[in-house]
């Protein structure tokens, strides 16, 4: 498009073609519907930009449940989003741990105390690690005196071994003495939505009303006023047969199950019906089945005796009908209208690095299709893990961004806490990044305190790929698991939140902001405020402006302060100035000098005096730049200040090329492009240019302007 000569006032549409031109209890039983453009009943936060007006919701991102590790259920979550005064929840449960292609230790032969993970199974390897990770029981817990363990032949139901178990307690309280089924937690952990039965067979040798075989699954963590202790949910599958009803005492369901003395019984356990049943105050379904114990209970000195064999997990229903389940529970809490959102996105973590999806109607990932296109798979068994991790992840930001979502690179020094000695270097990361184009991700988690790296260190990769013209949205998460409470108080290592501004709440919208940069991360703990920064020309907090300009003057403005509190921006990747905090808000001015090789950007930190929360709120950048960088500017984030021009609210054009030539006193400015739907459009603002003005649209554009 060329503009020639000046309007004093003109705003221009382009319509354009698609060619190249360079603690209440909700409701679980509603149906599921979709959430494409869908805006949820939700209370506007008072947050707002003063330069847009826009409000800024908070939302905790990266957050796992009962579809994940599941420590943490909806509710336990939902309730201290509340506590915090979060506004969204976005829900990014692990692929694999969901679909039903994952490869689960549902079988244990007690052959041994040991075994490859496939043995048994109902499934076949199709990769090393089938067969390399292994499933195993070992002692979880004692409260007993006396007591042993060991595989034996004495008693055999299935195979060649059986797990037999004694001993006693010799105090007046029941206690237990329990073995724990082990497996990588990604393959034996999983939703009880799925519909969970679990079959063990049990031969009592020696029993009593004080001493006999428990059986217990631990469960997920629920905040309700009818649990008191901060505890894993607890069924207790107990032989007996002088009890018959099933019994609740705080947090442990215990459910008496009928046993033949001397012999082979199988114990039949039906642990979604028994969560169900025993919390009929919350949904049963909201929990996953983190730990399978075995073993036995006793007091008052009673001595007991039991073999265990044939360990069977049945699973009624995995993959896209529990992620529909989820979905189903998600919209009984959007229904309640209890001040938090909960939004279903996915984490895609098959492979490494992990990418997050963030946007409307997230599917499950097809994995029969991914496997089958996959270079690193070859009839069926995966023989190149490079090949395919990249294939895996180049495809998951390309379908997602095909649904008009945002991707994000997860925890990019890896999945740790403390500093691995596989932890590269930010160096090495940064030439990792740069080598892959962060699989065209949008946005980075760079607000970890520590995750084998500092802060800092993420901060500095961050900044070096923005000079390295790869722009991503920098987000703070919490990459929750647990549903401990007080952990979100007391435990301040992944606590930070995203503020993302938006005039809706809809998951397409809060994508697209996201995927703009109109985004800002903080501690929810000591920070609910606003951060926001105003260019001189209008420009705001992730736009990338394009211009003609050697220096442009910003405003940073950041309220909800703590005198004590620093300030420091931060230009380019340098801090060029730190403020002492004494107000509630500031307004700090910077002129950013404008690189023309690297372009510029400005961003401010806040750091705060409290113990073990130095890092208090982090802003994202608004970058200018002398030309268009390869690849293009994303028209979320498209801004022209060019040739005296401003050109703005590029709406799914996305910028190619913008330049000026003068012949005489006609100076001409060129802004080329594609549109990504149709129509495209941009609007131009001319009011401060002096009179006349003519506007051409150059083939193969086509479309009309509106004045």
């Amino acid at each position: 498009m060329n503009r020639q000569s000046w309007w004093p006032v003109l705003i221009g549409t382009v319509s354009l073609s698609t060619s190249t031109a360079h603690a209440r209890h909700p409701d679980h039983n509603t149906a599921p519907h979709s959430h494409q453009q869908d805006v949820i009943s939700a209370t506007t936060p008072t947050r707002l930009s003063p330069f847009t007006n826009e409000p800024a919701w908070k939302a905790a991102l990266h957050m796992h449940g009962i579809l994940s590790e599941g420590d943490a259920s909806i509710r336990s979550h939902h309730e201290a989003a509340k506590l915090l005064g979060i506004d969204i929840i976005w829900w990014t449960d692990h692929d694999h741990m969901i679909v039903s292609e994952q490869h689960r230790a549902t079988r244990f032969s007690f052959d041994a105390l040991a075994e490859s993970l496939a043995a048994g199974e109902p499934w076949s390897p199709n990769w090393i690690v089938d067969i390399v990770f292994t499933k195993s029981v070992s002692l979880f817990r004692t409260g007993f005196q006396e007591q042993s363990a060991a595989i034996t032949n004495e008693q055999v139901a299935v195979g060649t071994g059986s797990l037999k178990m004694s001993g006693r307690r010799q105090f007046t309280n029941r206690s237990d003495f329990s073995y724990i089924f082990n497996a990588d937690p990604t393959r034996r952990r999983i939703s009880v939505a799925a519909g969970l039965t679990l079959r063990l067979k049990v031969f009592p040798e020696a029993t009593s009303p004080d001493a006999t075989a428990v059986m217990t699954m631990l469960l997920s963590r629920t905040v309700t006023p009818e649990i008191v202790a901060n505890n894993r949910l607890e069924i207790q599958y107990y032989l007996s047969n002088t009890d018959t009803q099933p019994s609740r005492q705080d947090y442990i369901y215990r459910v008496p199950v009928p046993y033949i003395p001397g012999q082979w019984n199988e114990i039949v356990m039906p642990i979604t019906d028994d969560a169900v049943a025993g919390y009929p105050f919350i949904d049963g379904r909201d929990n996953a089945l983190t730990e399978v114990l075995i073993g036995l209970e006793s007091k008052n000195n009673a001595f007991a005796v039991c073999y265990f064999d044939d360990l069977r997990l049945d699973i009624e229903a995995d993959g896209l009908p529990l992620f529909a389940a989820q979905r189903q529970m998600l919209d009984g809490y959007n229904a309640l209208d209890d001040s938090v959102i909960h939004f279903q996105g996915i984490e895609h973590s098959s492979v490494l690095p992990h990418m997050l999806e963030y946007g409307p109607d997230t599917p499950l990932p097809d994995w029969v299709t991914a496997w089958a296109l996959s270079p690193g798979v070859v009839d069926g068994w995966l023989v190149d893990g490079p090949a395919h991790n990249n294939f895996i992840s180049n495809r998951v930001t390309t379908l997602a961004h095909e649904r008009g979502a945002a991707v994000s690179y997860a925890h990019p020094f890896g999945t740790g806490t403390a500093l691995l000695a596989s932890t590269p270097t930010k160096e090495q990361l940064l030439a990792k990044l740069l080598s892959t184009n962060t699989f065209n991700s949008d946005l980075l988690e760079v607000g970890y305190r520590q995750r084998e790296r500092p802060m800092a260190d993420h901060l500095w990769v961050w900044d070096q790929l923005a000079l390295n013209h790869k722009f991503l949205s920098g987000l703070g998460v919490s990459d929750g698991h647990s549903g401990n409470l007080t952990e979100y108080l007391s435990d301040p290592t992944f606590s930070m939140t995203q503020f993302i501004y938006s005039n809706t709440c809809g998951e397409q919208a809060l994508a697209d902001a996201l995927r703009a940069g109109r985004t800002y991360y903080a501690d929810p703990v000591i920070y609910d405020g606003v951060m926001d920064i105003l260019a001189d020309n209008g420009a705001v907090m992730g736009n990338i402006v394009i211009t003609d300009r050697p220096s442009i003057d910003a405003t940073v403005h950041i309220d909800a302060l703590t005198p004590g509190d620093q300030v420091r921006l931060i230009d380019s990747g340098n801090p060029v100035s730190i403020t002492p905090v004494t107000k509630s808000a500031v307004n700090l001015p910077a002129t950013i000098t404008i690189n023309p090789s690297t372009g510029s950007f400005l961003r401010a930190e806040v750091t705060s005096q409290t113990t073990g929360r130095t890092e208090k709120a982090y802003s994202n950048p608004i970058y200018f730049l002398s030309q268009v960088p390869s690849g293009g500017i994303d028209w979320r984030r498209a801004f022209v200040d060019y040739a005296g021009v401003i050109a703005r609210n590029f709406n799914h054009f996305r910028i190619s090329s913008v330049t000026s030539a003068a012949e005489g006193d006609i100076t001409t400015l060129s802004i080329a492009g594609q549109s990504e739907s149709s129509p495209g459009a941009f609007q131009i603002d001319t009011a401060d240019l002096p009179a006349g003005a003519q506007i051409i649209i150059d083939q193969p554009l086509t479309g009309e302007i509106e004045y």
